[in-house]
C-alpha cells in the first residue's frame, strides 16, 4: 500500500485547525486549513486516492458532488509540488 510522507526538506506541524507546511530552512510558509488540511492529514494516515474522498467527505460542510476529482486534484499538486513524496512500503 502506498502512503504519503512529507517532501525533502519540508516541515509540517499539524495545529488544531490547520497544517503549516514551509520549505526548510528559508521558507516559504503555507497554510492549509478547512479540506486541504485534512487531506494532508489523511494521506499521511492512509495513502489510497481511491478512498480519500470518501474519508474526507463526512468533514466537509456541504460537500459538492465532484468532490472526489477535487480532492485527488488537490493531492495530485501536492505531490507534483514536492510537498509529498509517495513511498511503498517493502513486501513483508
Amino acid at each position: 500500500m502506498t502512503r504519503f510522507v512529507p517532501g525533502p526538506g519540508v516541515a509540517s506541524v499539524v495545529a488544531e485547525d490547520a497544517v503549516y507546511l514551509a520549505w526548510m530552512p528559508d521558507g516559504p510558509l503555507m497554510a492549509l486549513e478547512g479540506p486541504a488540511a485534512l487531506i494532508w492529514q489523511q494521506l499521511l494516515i492512509d495513502g489510497d486516492l481511491e478512498t480519500l474522498s470518501d474519508r474526507v467527505s463526512p468533514r466537509v460542510h456541504e460537500p459538492p458532488d465532484d468532490l472526489p476529482e477535487h480532492v485527488r486534484a488537490f493531492a495530485r499538486s501536492l505531490v507534483d509540488q514536492g510537498l509529498l513524496r509517495p513511498v511503498t512500503p517493502p513486501a513483508s
